[in-house]
């Protein structure tokens, strides 16, 4: 109730003559002549102040979630008279007006939109454009407004991550099932190209066999006066079933099963490879 009054630097008093409003008065010392007569009836902060306003809202696939938003506002200087003594607490205002838009427009996105910067702009802007126009009356600037938190019920958050562990599981599936395809693929023209060069060598193997029957078959004929070509060609076909045996034999592990290992029996397998060529020749005639 005194006559001198100092004023902090974010703060603009109010003088009330009689309890009606007289002036504003800004930072600094402030003298009432008649401090019976004018009262300073209070002060309004002028700082920049912020009121985190937290919402329950549905989206518009229907899934509930917990909003966050960040107002901030600051009181007009040009109208301290509204922002003083039309609004009791402007908190309580604030909250009830973002209550009201950010239930009218949340519910225009989806869970996965609200998730992208986009929707969350939108909101926010949407939040400033209403809270603007509204609180612009009543003495009160909004400075800014963010969306600071999505967060969903707890059960669509485990749902959410089962889907994201679902797809991933897929992706790998995919990715497994891609690279055992692949080292199916280069097994298998591995194995065409190992074939290949194991024919060709199989191949060579026989036509040097063939060219060392005909040359012992040759030399067997002149040297020995009274040999038969078919007799020679039994006695070849006697070393090599000998050395067959030999190489089983010696072949630790070996798998093979050789039947018919009596020798006498070569003569026999001779004549007949003998008479299926003799056939094949009579059927092409």
């Amino acid at each position: 109730m005194g006559c001198c009054h100092s004023i902090h630097g974010d703060e603009v008093a109010i003088v009330e003559t009689f309890g009606k409003y007289a002036y504003s008065q800004g930072p600094g010392l402030m003298i009432l002549p008649c401090p019976c007569v004018q009262v300073n009836a209070g002060t309004i902060s002028t700082r920049i102040r912020q009121l985190s306003v937290p919402v329950e809202t549905k989206t518009k696939d229907n899934v509930f979630v917990d909003a966050r938003l960040e107002i901030q506002y600051v009181a007009d200087q040009s109208k301290v008279y509204e922002a003083f003594y039309r609004l009791a607490s402007p908190e309580q205002q604030l909250n009830s007006y973002v209550f009201d838009v950010v239930r009218s427009a949340v519910p225009k996105h989806t869970l996965d939109d609200l998730y992208l910067h986009a929707a969350k702009d939108a909101i926010a802007d949407e939040v400033r454009k209403n809270l603007t126009n509204t609180m612009r009356e009543f003495g009160y600037i909004i400075v800014k407004t963010l969306v600071t938190d999505i967060t969903p019920a707890q059960k669509v958050r485990v749902a959410m991550n089962d889907i994201e562990t679902s797809k991933r599981n897929r992706q790998a599936a995919t990715e497994k099932a891609d690279a055992d395809k692949m080292m199916i693929v280069k097994r298998a023209e591995a194995d065409a190209v190992s074939k290949y060069h194991q024919g060709a060598g199989i191949a060579r193997q026989r036509k040097a066999i063939i060219d060392g029957m005909q040359n012992s078959v040759g030399t067997f004929t002149e040297a020995i006066e009274g040999m038969r070509s078919r007799d020679v060609l039994e006695l070849v076909l006697i070393t090599q079933y000998f050395d067959t045996l030999k190489e089983i034999g010696s072949s630790a592990g070996s798998k093979t099963i050789f039947v018919n290992s009596s020798a006498g029996s070569v003569q026999g397998i001779a004549s007949e490879i003998r008479n299926a060529f003799l056939q094949s020749t009579a059927a092409k005639k």
